[in-house]
Protein backbone atom coordinates (compact mmCIF):
# COMPACT_ATOMS: atom_id res chain seq x y z
CA UNK A 1 0.00 0.00 0.00
CA UNK A 2 1.60 3.34 -1.00
CA UNK A 3 2.33 5.88 1.71
CA UNK A 4 0.06 8.88 1.95
CA UNK A 5 1.65 12.29 1.37
CA UNK A 6 3.01 13.78 4.56
CA UNK A 7 1.90 16.88 6.39
CA UNK A 8 4.52 19.22 5.07
CA UNK A 9 2.86 20.36 1.83
CA UNK A 10 2.19 16.96 0.32
CA UNK A 11 5.74 15.85 0.76
CA UNK A 12 6.77 14.27 -2.51
CA UNK A 13 5.46 17.07 -4.70
CA UNK A 14 5.24 20.59 -3.42
CA UNK A 15 7.81 20.59 -0.63
CA UNK A 16 10.80 19.29 -2.63
CA UNK A 17 9.92 21.89 -5.29
CA UNK A 18 9.78 24.59 -2.61
CA UNK A 19 13.20 23.51 -1.36
CA UNK A 20 14.64 23.70 -4.87
CA UNK A 21 13.14 27.13 -5.54
CA UNK A 22 14.37 28.38 -2.18
CA UNK A 23 17.90 27.50 -3.24
CA UNK A 24 17.77 29.50 -6.47
CA UNK A 25 17.97 33.06 -5.07
CA UNK A 26 21.06 32.21 -3.03
CA UNK A 27 22.75 31.10 -6.24
CA UNK A 28 21.52 33.88 -8.51
CA UNK A 29 24.17 36.44 -7.58
CA UNK A 30 22.11 39.50 -8.55
CA UNK A 31 23.37 42.78 -7.13
CA UNK A 32 21.80 44.51 -4.14
CA UNK A 33 23.18 47.57 -2.29
CA UNK A 34 26.44 49.02 -3.66
CA UNK A 35 28.14 49.72 -0.31
CA UNK A 36 29.06 46.93 2.15
CA UNK A 37 26.32 46.28 4.68
CA UNK A 38 28.50 44.44 7.24
CA UNK A 39 31.86 42.82 7.93
CA UNK A 40 31.58 39.05 8.33
CA UNK A 41 33.77 36.63 10.25
CA UNK A 42 33.10 32.94 10.85
CA UNK A 43 35.00 30.58 13.13
CA UNK A 44 34.75 26.78 12.82
CA UNK A 45 35.25 24.65 15.91
CA UNK A 46 37.80 22.43 14.14
CA UNK A 47 39.69 22.06 10.87
CA UNK A 48 39.29 18.28 10.49
CA UNK A 49 35.68 17.10 10.29
CA UNK A 50 34.18 13.67 9.68
CA UNK A 51 31.09 12.96 7.58
CA UNK A 52 27.96 12.56 9.68
CA UNK A 53 29.32 14.63 12.57
CA UNK A 54 28.17 17.93 14.07
CA UNK A 55 30.18 21.07 13.27
CA UNK A 56 29.76 24.27 15.29
CA UNK A 57 30.15 27.61 13.53
CA UNK A 58 30.40 30.99 15.29
CA UNK A 59 29.21 33.98 13.22
CA UNK A 60 30.00 37.66 13.70
CA UNK A 61 28.51 40.47 11.57
CA UNK A 62 29.81 43.97 12.35
CA UNK A 63 27.71 46.74 10.80
CA UNK A 64 29.58 49.92 9.70
CA UNK A 65 28.18 53.33 10.57
CA UNK A 66 25.80 54.59 7.86
CA UNK A 67 25.76 51.18 6.18
CA UNK A 68 22.81 50.65 3.81
CA UNK A 69 20.04 48.34 4.96
CA UNK A 70 20.28 44.77 3.65
CA UNK A 71 16.47 44.66 3.51
CA UNK A 72 14.84 41.28 3.97
CA UNK A 73 18.12 39.45 3.53
CA UNK A 74 19.02 36.02 4.81
CA UNK A 75 22.43 34.44 5.26
CA UNK A 76 23.48 31.83 2.73
CA UNK A 77 26.17 29.34 3.74
CA UNK A 78 27.56 27.04 1.04
CA UNK A 79 29.96 24.17 1.64
CA UNK A 80 31.92 23.63 -1.57
CA UNK A 81 34.25 20.94 -2.86
CA UNK A 82 37.68 21.83 -4.25
CA UNK A 83 36.12 22.00 -7.74
CA UNK A 84 33.34 24.35 -6.63
CA UNK A 85 30.52 21.81 -6.33
CA UNK A 86 27.98 22.63 -3.61
CA UNK A 87 28.07 19.72 -1.18
CA UNK A 88 25.47 21.03 1.28
CA UNK A 89 24.14 24.32 2.65
CA UNK A 90 22.99 25.98 5.86
CA UNK A 91 21.04 29.06 4.73
CA UNK A 92 19.31 30.77 7.64
CA UNK A 93 17.95 33.93 9.23
CA UNK A 94 20.18 35.18 12.09
CA UNK A 95 18.67 35.65 15.57
CA UNK A 96 18.61 39.39 14.81
CA UNK A 97 17.19 39.68 11.30
CA UNK A 98 19.36 41.76 8.91
CA UNK A 99 16.50 44.23 8.36
CA UNK A 100 16.93 45.26 12.02
CA UNK A 101 20.70 45.83 11.78
CA UNK A 102 21.89 49.38 12.50
CA UNK A 103 25.26 51.10 12.19
CA UNK A 104 27.58 50.03 14.99
CA UNK A 105 25.71 46.80 15.72
CA UNK A 106 27.66 43.60 16.29
CA UNK A 107 25.55 40.50 15.68
CA UNK A 108 27.09 37.31 17.07
CA UNK A 109 25.60 33.84 17.24
CA UNK A 110 26.45 30.16 16.90
CA UNK A 111 24.92 27.45 14.75
CA UNK A 112 25.48 23.72 14.49
CA UNK A 113 25.36 21.92 11.16
CA UNK A 114 25.32 18.13 10.77
CA UNK A 115 27.51 17.18 7.82
CA UNK A 116 25.66 14.77 5.49
CA UNK A 117 27.02 11.23 5.58
CA UNK A 118 27.08 11.18 1.77
CA UNK A 119 29.04 14.41 1.27
CA UNK A 120 32.15 14.00 -0.91
CA UNK A 121 35.34 13.65 1.13
CA UNK A 122 38.31 15.98 0.82
CA UNK A 123 38.90 19.73 1.15
CA UNK A 124 35.76 21.79 1.82
CA UNK A 125 35.53 25.57 1.42
CA UNK A 126 32.89 27.57 3.31
CA UNK A 127 31.41 30.62 1.58
CA UNK A 128 28.92 33.04 3.11
CA UNK A 129 26.83 35.95 1.88
CA UNK A 130 23.54 37.82 2.22
CA UNK A 131 20.68 37.51 -0.25
CA UNK A 132 17.02 38.48 -0.53
CA UNK A 133 14.94 35.37 -1.24
CA UNK A 134 12.25 37.33 -3.10
CA UNK A 135 14.61 38.90 -5.65
CA UNK A 136 17.87 36.97 -5.46
CA UNK A 137 19.72 40.25 -4.88
CA UNK A 138 22.97 39.86 -2.94
CA UNK A 139 24.47 42.48 -0.64
CA UNK A 140 28.22 43.23 -0.54
CA UNK A 141 30.18 42.37 2.60
CA UNK A 142 33.61 43.05 4.04
CA UNK A 143 35.76 40.29 5.48
CA UNK A 144 36.54 36.92 3.98
CA UNK A 145 37.84 36.37 0.46
CA UNK A 146 35.57 37.60 -2.32
CA UNK A 147 35.10 34.60 -4.63
CA UNK A 148 32.67 36.35 -6.97
CA UNK A 149 28.91 36.84 -7.12
CA UNK A 150 29.13 38.48 -3.68
CA UNK A 151 30.07 35.23 -1.97
CA UNK A 152 32.89 35.34 0.58
CA UNK A 153 35.16 32.48 1.60
CA UNK A 154 35.34 32.50 5.40
CA UNK A 155 36.80 29.11 6.26
CA UNK A 156 37.80 25.63 5.21
CA UNK A 157 38.15 22.15 6.62
CA UNK A 158 39.17 18.67 5.59
CA UNK A 159 36.27 16.22 5.43
CA UNK A 160 37.13 12.64 6.35
CA UNK A 161 35.11 9.41 6.44
CA UNK A 162 32.41 8.88 9.01
CA UNK A 163 33.43 7.43 12.36
CA UNK A 164 31.32 4.79 14.09
CA UNK A 165 31.37 6.83 17.31
CA UNK A 166 29.19 9.56 15.75
CA UNK A 167 26.86 7.40 13.65
CA UNK A 168 23.13 7.25 14.40
CA UNK A 169 20.94 4.49 12.90
CA UNK A 170 17.17 4.95 12.55
CA UNK A 171 15.43 1.87 13.96
CA UNK A 172 11.82 0.95 14.79
CA UNK A 173 9.13 3.61 15.02
CA UNK A 174 10.19 5.67 11.99
CA UNK A 175 8.18 6.05 8.80
CA UNK A 176 9.95 5.32 5.52
CA UNK A 177 12.45 8.04 4.50
CA UNK A 178 11.19 10.72 2.11
CA UNK A 179 13.50 11.95 -0.63
CA UNK A 180 13.71 15.74 -0.35
CA UNK A 181 15.15 17.44 -3.44
CA UNK A 182 18.04 15.07 -4.09
CA UNK A 183 20.78 17.14 -2.45
CA UNK A 184 22.91 15.41 0.21
CA UNK A 185 21.11 15.50 3.53
CA UNK A 186 17.78 16.75 2.13
CA UNK A 187 15.87 13.49 2.78
CA UNK A 188 14.00 13.14 6.06
CA UNK A 189 12.33 10.66 8.40
CA UNK A 190 9.13 11.22 10.37
CA UNK A 191 9.01 9.53 13.74
CA UNK A 192 5.91 8.14 15.37
CA UNK A 193 5.16 8.73 19.07
CA UNK A 194 7.99 6.35 20.04
CA UNK A 195 11.01 5.71 17.84
CA UNK A 196 14.43 4.10 18.27
CA UNK A 197 17.88 5.46 17.47
CA UNK A 198 20.88 3.14 17.72
CA UNK A 199 24.25 4.66 18.67
CA UNK A 200 27.60 3.53 20.02
CA UNK A 201 27.65 3.11 23.79
CA UNK A 202 28.35 6.36 25.65
CA UNK A 203 30.02 5.48 28.97
CA UNK A 204 30.72 9.16 29.69
CA UNK A 205 27.54 10.53 28.13
CA UNK A 206 27.54 12.92 25.19
CA UNK A 207 25.26 15.02 23.01
CA UNK A 208 22.61 13.90 20.53
CA UNK A 209 22.10 16.27 17.59
CA UNK A 210 18.89 16.20 15.54
CA UNK A 211 18.46 18.39 12.45
CA UNK A 212 14.69 18.91 12.58
CA UNK A 213 11.90 21.06 11.19
CA UNK A 214 8.20 20.98 12.03
CA UNK A 215 5.43 22.61 9.95
CA UNK A 216 4.24 25.97 11.33
CA UNK A 217 0.78 24.51 12.00
CA UNK A 218 2.23 21.95 14.43
CA UNK A 219 2.06 22.64 18.17
CA UNK A 220 5.16 23.01 20.32
CA UNK A 221 6.34 19.51 21.17
CA UNK A 222 8.38 17.91 23.92
CA UNK A 223 11.01 15.35 22.94
CA UNK A 224 12.38 12.95 25.54
CA UNK A 225 15.31 10.60 25.04
CA UNK A 226 15.19 7.45 27.17
CA UNK A 227 17.51 4.53 27.75
CA UNK A 228 16.49 1.53 29.80
CA UNK A 229 13.26 3.28 30.76
CA UNK A 230 15.07 6.31 32.23
CA UNK A 231 14.96 9.81 30.74
CA UNK A 232 18.53 10.74 29.78
CA UNK A 233 17.80 13.96 27.85
CA UNK A 234 14.94 16.19 26.68
CA UNK A 235 14.22 19.29 24.59
CA UNK A 236 11.24 21.39 23.49
CA UNK A 237 10.74 21.82 19.74
CA UNK A 238 9.44 25.09 18.29
CA UNK A 239 7.58 24.62 14.98
CA UNK A 240 8.10 26.64 11.82
CA UNK A 241 11.89 26.78 11.53
CA UNK A 242 14.75 24.46 10.67
CA UNK A 243 16.92 23.89 13.73
CA UNK A 244 19.57 21.54 15.04
CA UNK A 245 18.45 20.30 18.44
CA UNK A 246 21.33 19.55 20.78
CA UNK A 247 20.27 17.22 23.57
CA UNK A 248 22.84 16.58 26.33
CA UNK A 249 22.74 12.93 27.36
CA UNK A 250 23.37 11.73 30.90
CA UNK A 251 26.54 9.80 31.61
CA UNK A 252 26.85 6.02 32.01
CA UNK A 253 25.15 4.91 28.79
CA UNK A 254 27.68 2.12 28.55
CA UNK A 255 25.60 -1.00 27.91
CA UNK A 256 27.57 -4.07 28.99
CA UNK A 257 30.93 -2.41 28.47
CA UNK A 258 31.92 -4.54 25.47
CA UNK A 259 34.17 -2.91 22.82
CA UNK A 260 32.17 -1.42 19.94
CA UNK A 261 28.86 -2.11 21.67
CA UNK A 262 25.76 -0.21 20.55
CA UNK A 263 22.78 0.89 22.60
CA UNK A 264 19.21 1.85 21.71
CA UNK A 265 17.85 5.27 22.59
CA UNK A 266 14.06 5.69 22.63
CA UNK A 267 12.78 9.00 21.29
CA UNK A 268 9.38 10.00 22.70
CA UNK A 269 7.43 12.90 21.14
CA UNK A 270 4.40 14.58 22.77
CA UNK A 271 2.02 15.52 21.29
CA UNK A 272 1.95 13.78 17.92
CA UNK A 273 -0.09 15.04 14.97
CA UNK A 274 -2.32 13.34 12.40
CA UNK A 275 -2.14 15.81 9.48
CA UNK A 276 -5.61 14.97 8.17
CA UNK A 277 -7.02 16.22 11.50
CA UNK A 278 -5.38 19.67 11.16
CA UNK A 279 -7.30 21.87 8.66
CA UNK A 280 -4.36 24.26 8.20
CA UNK A 281 -2.24 21.43 6.78
CA UNK A 282 -4.82 20.56 4.09
CA UNK A 283 -3.52 16.99 3.92
CA UNK A 284 -5.17 13.57 3.61
CA UNK A 285 -2.28 11.98 5.53
CA UNK A 286 -3.60 9.73 8.34
CA UNK A 287 -0.18 8.79 9.72
CA UNK A 288 0.76 9.66 13.28
CA UNK A 289 3.69 12.08 12.99
CA UNK A 290 6.09 12.98 15.75
CA UNK A 291 9.40 14.64 14.85
CA UNK A 292 10.71 15.24 11.32
CA UNK A 293 14.47 14.61 11.27
CA UNK A 294 16.77 15.33 8.32
CA UNK A 295 20.06 14.25 9.89
CA UNK A 296 21.23 12.94 13.24
CA UNK A 297 24.61 12.65 14.94
CA UNK A 298 25.96 11.87 18.37
CA UNK A 299 29.13 13.26 19.92
CA UNK A 300 30.60 11.28 22.83
CA UNK A 301 31.74 13.38 25.76
CA UNK A 302 35.50 13.73 25.73
CA UNK A 303 37.27 12.42 28.79
CA UNK A 304 39.11 15.13 30.70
Amino acid sequence: MPLMPSAFSRVRGVYPLMLTLAMLPACAGEEGPAAPVARVAVELDRSAVTAGSALQMDYRFTVPERAPSPGDAQVFVHFLSDIGETLFTDDHVPPVAPRAWRGGDVVEYSRTVIVPESAALGPVQVSVGLYEPATGARAPLLGGEDVGLRAYRVGAFELGPQQSATRVVFGDGWHDPEPGDGRPGSAWHWSTREATLTVRALPDGGTLYLDAEQPPAFPAQQVEVRHGGLVVGSVEVTPGRRQVLDIPLAADLAGNGEPGETIDLQLGVVPTVVPADVPALDSPDRRELGLRVFRAAVEPKQQE
